[in-house]
């Protein structure tokens, strides 16, 4: 009761006058830096220090229990001398990976241009391009330079146990290093480490002190001098091509497959017709503002750039919950929603690729026995497909654990069953028959039947899990804990009813029966008194006044109800501390994370007011999540503060795009 008081008192405390709530924040950009993604590898750009500050040789966090993916980049600049300072302009261009700076100086327009290239056959590779435009009508003569600060020696590297926010993902090496000239520019090793560098200029040279040189903090460098007459444009760039082991022949292969010898406007006009090609498969917009558009492509380019790319390899297909930061892992969760978006969106080789990785990934032995703990007899699993929580970049099962142990949470699998089947229905019917023939009896076995036998005959719901929030599993349970949780039974019949209609007639007999016991479990004992669907069956238990939870919208998006009092007395319970903001929080538990406000639940919220009938509110809250997405980028962070300050990850793949996708697919007029 101590935990429900002070979070009453918390609360009271947030809930800001009538007139805060009209004094919304200006629209602003919060994201402190975006990622350059191709699958292979993750670049990161510093927002503040306009600047590459980041190059990870894998775009998965963690690839094993023992090992931190490494950041190799120390300082990367390509500049223009003389021109200098914050850029007038900073973006992706709409709906793509390609990031731009503009700065003007005079005559002079410079165009700097960054890229982790996909058209081709694209390896880890960095593109770094800058376009110098003279507008006036006296030539000019620009120096271009690229300083390259990369560690590959080997050193210190992060512990990969420990779970705190503030990792150093650094590579910390600090063994010599060599450098030597190549034809078309550097190669940079060292003995004592696996990372191989090769750096090439277009329309820069580079020169050592010697063929070859040694030390502890080696630079790359590289510059030009470019005449650029009126109202002409001059190009130059830096490539550069990272590749774990491997000598100079395999990296020179590797960088002439994915950029071959292109100038450097061909290379950009390239990745931007591979984004043309990627955005053509996508559905009608027309229903959409322009505003809401913009956001969609970019959602959907996210997701491209979200999902691994390492063919051959346990880790393909795998979409991360953050294409950076420490969330760049893979929850069964996230990836749920954004197998979803892709499908929707029409990407179905992307959505393949991602069931395929969890059809194939691997499960950590641990957890079945502790699962089977709490089942009685003739209801313990034999096995499981999807993993309790997320996966490291191996395909191995993976779990959150701290004092209180793991979180394992059940609403992974009828999440997945849901992503399957939105995918079996999408593809042709030919197709279908052989992907249900390839994978529906393993699905069957490991999904469906589990899931069946985790529901409570007593009381209808399934039992108690760590579930979407992520309680962990041994936490005393006055204070959080496992608990029947509402939204692993919504998901639960969601997934079963989704799967049932691939299922010959008895199993999806079997199926609708199970989704109906849950459906009549949650209505009868997770209802709290005001009609809205209560967090869990222990909170409505211990405290009615604090069982709100904004996940349980769900219930009306998957029509497990129609009444309206579930979206009403939710939002209201829960509405965000962002001052004007229409959104909510994720829950009343009341610790700060709780309390932000959550873009998924804003976008899972516009179906459910979309489903209840009422439009205006649905594109009111719409039209907010928009107008905060154009001002950061077009991305979607996972929290929105009390000053309209993204928080937590940015951008988010399943809890952002693949849910705008959705949102825009329920505002979507019916066919007549």
């Amino acid at each position: 009761m101590k935990r429900h008081l002070a979070a009453v008192l918390l609360l009271m405390a947030l809930v800001p006058s009538a007139q805060a709530w009209s004094e919304a924040p200006p629209l602003h950009a919060s994201a402190p830096s975006l990622p350059l993604a191709n699958g292979m590898g993750t670049a990161i750009y510093d927002v503040k220090e306009h600047r590459i500050a980041g190059f990870f040789t894998h775009m998965y966090k963690k690839g094993t229990a023992e090992t931190v993916t490494a950041d190799l980049a120390d300082r990367v600049d390509l500049a223009v001398a003389g021109v200098g300072g914050p850029p007038d302009e900073v973006g992706y261009l709409q709906g793509t990976g390609i990031l731009r700076e503009v700065r003007r100086q005079g005559a002079l327009e410079v165009e700097n241009y960054y890229f982790m290239p996909l058209a081709g056959d694209p390896g880890r590779n960095l593109v770094m391009l800058v376009r110098l435009a003279n507008r006036g009508h006296q030539a000019q003569t620009a120096l271009v330079r690229a300083d390259l600060d990369f560690h590959v020696g080997a050193g210190p590297q992060p512990d990969p146990h420990d779970q705190g926010d503030g990792v150093d993902h650094k590579w910390k090496g600090s063994d010599d290093e060599v450098m030597r000239a190549v034809p078309g520019g550097l190669f940079e090793r060292s003995p004592a480490s696996p990372h191989r560098l090769l750096y090439r200029g277009m329309n820069l040279r580079t020169r050592l002190p010697a063929v070859e040189i040694r030390g502890r903090d080696l630079h790359a460098n590289f510059q030009g001098k470019l005449q650029i007459p009126p109202g002409e444009a001059a190009w130059a760039g830096v490539a550069i091509a990272h590749q774990e082991g491997g000598e100079l022949l395999d990296l020179q292969r590797g960088l002439d497959g994915g950029l071959g010898q292109s100038p450097p406007q061909q290379l950009l006009e390239r990745e931007q017709e591979f984004w043309r090609q990627f955005h053509a498969v996508e559905p009608d917009l027309s229903h959409l503002s322009a505003d809401q558009q913009a956001v969609y492509r970019q959602s959907t380019a996210f997701l491209k750039m979200g999902q691994v790319r390492e063919p051959g390899t346990p880790a393909d297909g795998q979409v991360l919950a953050s294409i950076k930061d420490k969330w760049a892992r893979c929850w069964v969760r996230d990836a749920s929603y954004a197998m979803v978006g892709l499908v929707r969106s029409g990407h179905l080789q992307e959505a393949r690729q991602a069931l395929d990785f969890v059809l194939r990934a691997r499960r950590d032995p641990r957890y079945l026995p502790m699962i089977n703990q709490d089942l009685p007899a003739g209801r313990k699993l034999d096995d499981y497909l999807v993993s309790v929580c997320r996966y490291y970049g191996n395909g191995l099962e993976e779990s959150d654990w701290n004092d209180h142990g793991p979180n394992i949470e059940y609403d992974g699998f009828g999440l997945f069953l849901w992503a399957f089947s939105e995918y079996a229905r999408a593809i042709p019917e030919e197709q279908r028959q052989d992907f249900l023939r390839k994978h529906l009896h393993q699905v069957q076995a490991k999904v469906v039947t589990p899931l069946r036998r985790l529901i409570d005959p007593e009381t209808g719901l399934v039992r108690p899990d760590s579930s979407i929030w992520e309680h962990h599993w041994t936490l005393p349970l006055e204070y959080d804990g496992r608990r029947h949780y509402a939204y692993t039974t919504i998901t639960a019949a969601h997934g079963l009813r989704s799967i049932a209609g691939l299922l010959e007639a008895r199993e999806a007999q079997e199926c609708r029966q199970s989704a109906d016991e849950l459906q009549q479990g949650l209505l009868r004992h997770l209802r709290n008194a005001d009609g809205s669907i209560a967090s869990s069956l222990e909170d409505l238990r211990q405290d009615p006044g604090l069982a709100y939870d904004a996940a349980t919208l769900e219930a009306v998006n998957w029509e497990m109800t129609a009444d309206p009092r579930v979206v009403e007395m939710t939002v209201q319970r829960l509405r965000s501390a962002t001052p004007g903001s229409p959104g909510v929080m994720r829950n009343d538990d009341g610790n700060w994370y709780d309390r932000q406000e959550w873009l998924l639940l804003d976008l899972r919220a516009v179906e459910a007011w979309q489903r209840l009938g009422q439009p205006a509110r649905a594109r009111a809250l719409m039209d907010h999540v928009t107008a905060w997405s154009r001002a950061n980028y077009n991305g979607i962070g996972e929290l929105l503060d009390e000053k309209g300050d993204f928080q937590g990850p940015f951008p988010m793949c399943g809890f952002g795009p693949g849910a705008y996708v959705l949102a825009t697919e329920a505002l979507r007029p019916a066919t007549p």
